[in-house]
């Protein structure tokens, strides 16, 4: 009787560790509807910088496991073991039904684990606390290294994924994605902010087109619309007469829809400018003037 009430004991302080070691996986990647992440990207060759957010809007079950919907992509946590994992609806791991695995956030430093169904192993290289908007809190580092590829990411507990990089292609090339802000559970931390570009309508419009900005003549703000027929990398940037660069209003991956964003001139002199909305595919200038 004594040796069942000893192996009972057992098995629920078992349980219950096992339970904390899962709720302090999660943490490091929190996974709730509403939560965001804004990061800046950039590429050095060629030259490109932009503004990312991640946010998570929603839930869905597939396989008989709880999604979560970050941008257009589908993403769980494991509570059993801690492994971040990504659906993946015509592929996956041939130890996973339709799911790909990111990495093990239940790693303990030098841990690794399979790197995307590959013969590659994502190692968990540091565990060190970082400070973050101010706070101290501890992390991981994981790094997948061989040969000529080289991926980095660090996880922050309650955070999330604060840094990317990837220096895997040719030459000296390499993309890092650096969190600025962010929103955990209806807390913003840090700078959230992309652009004063605000949605006129969510929809697919036919074409890339630019708008007449209004009013034109203007003092001091004026308006200036466009439209996105597919999700890209988009800038408008507003010249002066000269052809300088005067300010940059948007610089960011922007979904199909159409745009709206106010330019106040509040601080520049009365004159002819010219504003460019520009994408890989297309590029427009038109004319305004500013009369004060």
């Amino acid at each position: 009787m004594r040796k069942i009430i000893i192996n009972t004991i057992i098995l629920f302080l078992l349980i219950d560790l096992t339970y904390s070691i899962d709720t302090i996986s999660t943490k490091y990647y929190p996974l709730n509807v509403g939560n965001s992440w804004t990061y800046t990207y950039f590429h050095n060759i060629p030259p490109l910088t932009y503004k990312y957010k991640r946010v998570v809007t929603g839930t869905i079950i597939q396989n008989g496991h709880k999604y979560y919907i970050i941008n257009t992509s589908l993403f769980r946590v494991d509570s059993t073991n801690g492994r971040l994992l990504i659906y993946s609806s015509n592929s996956g791991c041939n130890w996973l039904i339709n799911e790909k695995l990111v990495d093990s956030l239940s790693a303990k430093k030098w841990d690794s684990c399979r790197f995307d169904c590959s013969m590659l192993k994502s190692k968990c290289t540091d565990t060190s606390n970082v400070t973050v908007f101010g706070l101290n809190r501890p992390s991981k580092v994981f790094t997948v290294t061989d040969f000529e590829i080289y991926f980095q990411t660090r996880y922050v507990k309650g955070i999330g994924m604060t840094h990317y990089s990837d220096h895997s292609g040719s030459g000296t090339q390499y993309t890092t994605y650096t969190l600025n802000g962010c929103v955990i559970d209806g807390v913003v931390y840090g700078d959230t902010t992309i652009t004063g570009i605000a949605p006129v309508y969510i929809g697919i419009p036919e074409k890339f087109y630019l708008y007449n900005n209004y009013p034109n003549p203007f003092n001091p703000s004026t308006t200036i619309e466009f439209e996105i027929p597919q999700s890209c990398v988009a800038s408008l940037t507003i010249y002066d007469a000269a052809g300088r660069e005067v300010e940059s209003l948007v610089n960011e991956l922007v979904s199909p829809g159409r745009y709206r964003v106010l330019w106040n001139a509040a601080n520049y002199a009365s004159g002819v400018y010219f504003y460019t909305f520009k994408t890989e595919s297309f590029q427009q200038t038109k004319r305004m003037v500013l009369i004060k």
